[in-house]
């Protein structure tokens, strides 16, 4: 899925990914499903603040919906501006509403209570190479701190490659 902050003002697909708006219906997302069948990416973003979080929270549980009917996992990913949890903590409330939704929790990056949520809601948690960054301490420390059969090392591919390649195109070889 895509987002209002970054999709083209026209664009129903994207790469034949299924595309999330935030005035989505349910059946809408439905229709553009047929393009895309291995899992969901609902997606809660408020760094940019571009789209209001009304409209952002009713697609990402459209797409948790969708998610739970086909039994596909979701993949969500979360953003907010730096000292600020409030999507952390919304998509926590969204996914605890929506029993019986699996997938993971994309690039986590917050702390050990929020984890825990997402774990007992359902959900794995990934890790990037974010993890290896002199300033992501408290990451490692959550990280540690969670069961290792729940946990997901992710390359977020071209993004975030680990130190010592930090600043380099990310691969899966790292």
């Amino acid at each position: 899925g895509t987002h209002d902050n970054s999709r083209p003002a026209a664009c129903d697909t994207c790469g034949g990914r299924v595309v999330q708006r935030a005035d989505d219906t349910e059946e809408a997302i439905d229709r553009r499903l047929a393009l895309y069948d291995s899992e969901t990416v609902p997606i809660i973003d408020y760094y940019r603040d571009q789209v209001e979080r009304g409209p952002q929270q009713r697609a990402f549980t459209a797409q948790l919906r969708l998610a739970r009917e086909l039994d596909l996992p979701a993949i969500v990913h979360i953003r907010d501006k730096d000292g600020r949890w409030d999507a952390y903590d919304d998509v926590a409330r969204l996914i605890e509403a929506e029993p019986g939704v699996r997938g993971v929790i994309h690039c986590f990056t917050v702390d050990g209570a929020h984890a825990r949520r997402y774990l007992e809601a359902g959900f794995m948690i990934s890790f990037s190479g974010i993890l290896t960054f002199k300033t992501a301490a408290d990451i490692r420390a959550t990280a540690a701190e969670l069961p290792i059969d729940r946990i997901i090392v992710e390359t977020d591919t071209p993004y975030l490659a680990p130190v010592p390649y930090r600043g380099r195109t990310n691969e899966p070889s790292y």
